[in-house]
């Protein structure tokens, strides 16, 4: 018994020198390296991306909000528009609060609502980082003919950064917030949110395709909360100032472009 065990002890040994043999011999200058090439150009974007609720990224297409048809990579998609609803013209409230977004599904032609968002885009692949500022600004004030809501600003609350597309869930950037709690928003342009990456150790944040959501939809409960208020886009005009029958129209201006760190 003990011949055998010695036997099998001296093939191991064996085996254990020409492995080592082998290893020398491969790490000698009989060697070469190999060399790898791929190339990126900056290619273009041939269409929009799907249309669909915010924050749901298995949502039905829906028809509207109308979609922007300039297909630069860094950009605002879509805006939803805001209905203040109707009031009394001598009534003495000065602040009134947008109905949630309401639109159809494109293939049901179902009814549907959301809240309301702004959908923007930056995918530059020629920066080293993707940092940008949402700003929002009334660039034609609430108007009746010549009665003007003068002064009048929308507060937008509740921001949210979201994506309604899987492939940028991880890239929601982290250090993107929303300048305040609550924003509003006049004739001045207002940044509403920033992204500044600050270093490059994870490119991959703020390249995609977000959107800047206000508040959640409201659900109903018939115990707790039977008739839910949305309150996340609210109107405020001047307390005093008179207002004449009739629609009152604006136009609210989204851009996306640089941010500026003033930190430095």
């Amino acid at each position: 018994m003990k011949r055998s065990h010695k036997i099998a002890g001296a093939a191991l040994l064996a085996t254990v020198a020409v492995g080592a043999v082998l290893s020398a011999q491969t790490n000698a200058e009989t060697s070469m390296p190999g060399k790898g090439k791929v190339e990126f150009t900056a290619g273009s974007q041939t269409t929009n991306p799907t249309n669909r609720p915010p924050d749901d990224t298995s949502g039905p297409e829906i028809s509207e909000p109308t979609q922007n048809e300039d297909l630069s990579k860094r950009r605002i998609i879509s805006v939803t528009d805001l209905d203040f609803q109707v009031h009394e013209a001598l009534e003495t409230e000065t602040a009134y609060d947008a109905t949630v977004y309401n639109t159809v599904e494109t293939e049901s032609g179902e009814p549907i609502s959301m809240p309301h968002f702004v959908r923007f885009q930056d995918v530059r692949t020629d920066v080293p980082v993707n940092n940008f500022a949402v700003t929002a600004q009334i660039t034609d004030q609430f108007a009746n003919g010549t009665a003007v809501l003068t002064g009048a600003e929308i507060e937008y609350k509740n921001a949210r950064l979201t994506t309604s597309y899987a492939e940028y869930v991880n890239n929601i950037p982290t250090n993107a917030v929303p300048t305040a709690a609550s924003t509003k928003v006049g004739a001045g342009e207002q940044a509403l949110m920033v992204n500044w990456a600050g270093d490059e150790s994870d490119i991959k944040l703020g390249f995609g395709t977000f959107e800047l959501t206000f508040g959640e939809l409201p659900v109903a409960d018939p115990e707790t909360n039977p008739n839910p208020v949305y309150d996340s886009v609210t109107l405020h005009r001047l307390p005093g100032s008179p207002v004449r029958e009739g629609v009152y129209n604006a136009v609210v201006t989204w851009t996306i472009g640089d941010y500026v760190d003033t930190t430095a």
